[in-house]
């Protein structure tokens, strides 16, 4: 017996809540009797959203062999994004009756190939608690009409249904997340989900407010249970505000992201609504984002008013703000948006009280103007960086610098970073500060770039080694239809990207398509782009039976068409290599 099989069981049950139980099934399934005892013991949360393709297939293997294991499964994340057709394969694979325990259910960028697979096993999921739903929306009322709705109490979609008799019927809701919300539908919502406590909007559409709306909402009953209300996109119209804001009494949290377009920044009117309508409140935070004309005098005048009494002294609510030459953002400190902007220009007034505050630290994706670290003036730290974003708002040939570069060092920290995108900058960027970049960047995996700097890539061999280590996913944009000039041309794009699995490009040519997936013997997806150039209805004419034809061999094959274009996967049976 080994000195790890001699640790009590609670012990290792105590380890496994650190692990995704897809690694204790494959680390610990079929060990010997004792582990198998002890994986039918717990419950698992089985989260297959980032995990490969080889790890994935043992996964359902294991599941497969065991039904037993199925039955522990209480919480499941399938999705499509960044996998190759997974919610298709998994739900296929396994019996829609061996999940009996599940109780919160996650299916991300669904398809609609996905979408009478999906509806087949809902039915038999009664002890489905938490349901959450983004991708295909056609069809969401049939959706919900198979869910337990009595038992339901968190869902997200990606809108609501189009009946409102099936809004009716979500009365035991208290978490909701909608991407999208009119007037009708959210009077919809405080009529009917009288529980909900939680409640987020991702674009909160207000243009058709009308007064017959309002008239309603004056005889709807308060949502005296609502404590947590989030905005994500709300277009400043100060009577719908009022409006919706009184029917939230209770309010305890209040995030909202609003674009004022070009109207004047105040506090008074927030100030007038808090004091009337949210007596409550305790966490108030925001970003109000202005575009216009940005006086630099008359944008402090504004934003000064959210530094008075009120808001300091009586709230504990702190601020600080950006202005450049169009536009003018405030904030409360931290920051809530998880995305960042930082222009030419700009100038931060920052708020001396919040100095020990990582004021950045949910944001992930950072959009940096190239000119701006020319300025070397910016005051704050990203330590949690993501999706890195670097673009040119003046139309110059100037070469991006090696001191912009170490300057992007000192405010980035480029360790987390794990996609990168220089479409904007490509010809700026020179091949050695890319390479700067990647190393800096030891996690970068993604990479946007425009077609005309492919050639650029293929002249620095030390920056194609690098790139054939590091990347998985490609995305190339371009206003043509031609990827490649020349056999040439394609026999270097081959063997410097011969790791990606996945690659987003515009291409009209089969033979084309046919080799890339036959010489890229990563890939599993290709995600062909409509130019807009062109009517997307009639850009791709290849034969979709000719390529599904010519690579069986390879595997079995999948279209799935959208409005912005055709994506093809592709589950390998073995791997190719160029020059096989």
């Amino acid at each position: 017996m080994t000195t790890l099989e001699m640790l009590p069981n609670e012990i290792f049950v105590r380890c496994f809540e650190y692990l995704n139980s897809i690694d204790i099934l494959y680390s610990f399934s079929q060990l010997n009797a004792r582990f198998n005892k002890l994986i039918l013991s717990i419950q698992l949360s089985v989260d297959c959203e980032n995990i490969e393709q080889p790890l994935f297939d043992q996964f359902c293997k294991i599941l497969s062999s065991n039904e037993e294991i199925c039955k522990q499964i209480y919480s499941l994340h399938l999705s499509n994004e960044n996998t190759y057709w997974q919610i298709q394969q998994f739900l296929s694979r396994l019996s829609h009756d061996q999940f009996i325990h599940l109780q919160s259910l996650t299916l991300t960028g669904v398809t609609e190939n996905n979408f009478e697979l999906i509806k087949s096993i809902l039915s038999y999921l009664d002890r489905l608690t938490s349901f959450h739903y983004t991708g295909f929306d056609k069809q969401i009322d049939a959706i919900i009409f198979l869910l337990p709705i009595m038992k339901l109490k968190l869902l997200t979609i990606p809108k609501l249904p189009d009946n409102t008799n099936v809004i009716n019927k979500l009365s035991s809701l208290e978490n909701l997340t909608v991407s999208s919300c009119n007037q009708n539908q959210l009077t919809s919502i405080w009529k009917n989900m009288s529980q909900l406590k939680y409640f987020k909007i991702g674009t909160w559409d207000h243009h058709n407010f009308t007064e017959d709306i309002f008239a309603k909402l004056s005889y709807i009953n308060d949502a005296i249970h609502l404590t947590h209300l989030t905005i994500d996109y709300f277009s400043y119209d100060n009577d719908s505000l009022k409006m919706i804001l009184a029917k939230t009494p209770n309010l305890t949290n209040l995030k909202i992201n609003i674009y004022y377009d070009g109207n004047a920044i105040r506090a008074s009117p927030w100030e007038n609504i808090i004091r009337s309508y949210l007596p409550y409140l305790i966490n108030f935070q925001f970003v109000f984002s202005y575009t216009g004309d940005t006086e630099c005098c008359r944008i402090k005048m504004w934003f000064a008013e959210f530094y008075e009494k009120f808001w300091i002294k009586e709230h504990h609510w702190y601020t600080e703000y950006v202005i450049s030459n169009r536009s003018a953002r405030i904030y409360t400190i931290p920051y809530i948006s998880n995305t960042y902007r930082i222009e030419r220009e700009t100038y931060t007034y920052g708020n001396s009280l919040m100095n020990d505050v990582d004021r950045f630290d949910k944001i992930t994706d950072l959009v940096i103007d190239v000119d701006a670290l020319e300025e070397e003036i910016y005051p704050y730290y990203f330590s949690h960086i993501k999706s890195l974003c670097l673009t040119k708002s003046q139309e110059t040939s100037r070469i991006i610098k090696r001191t912009q570069f170490e300057f992007l060092k000192t405010i980035v920290n480029l360790s987390n970073v794990i996609s990168l995108n220089i479409r904007s900058v490509n010809r700026s960027i020179k091949p050695s500060i890319l390479l700067n970049i990647l190393k800096e960047s030891q996690h970068i995996s993604s990479l946007t770039i425009d077609r005309i700097y492919l050639k650029y890539l293929f002249r620095d061999n030390q920056l194609c080694e690098y790139l054939t280590k590091t990347i998985r996913k490609l995305e190339i944009f371009s206003m043509k239809k031609i990827l490649f000039n020349n056999l040439n041309e394609f026999k270097e794009f081959c063997q410097t990207f011969s790791s990606i699995q996945q690659l987003t490009c515009i291409i009209d040519n089969q033979e084309y398509i046919f080799y890339l997936f036959k010489y890229l013997s990563q890939l599993s997806m290709l995600n062909l782009q409509y130019s807009n150039q062109y009517d997307y209805g009639d850009v791709y004419h290849f034969n979709p039976l000719w390529l599904e034809d010519s690579l069986k061999e390879l595997g079995e094959i999948e279209f799935i068409k959208s409005s912005k274009g055709i994506k093809i996967y592709l589950s390998r049976k073995y791997q190719t290599s160029i020059g096989s």
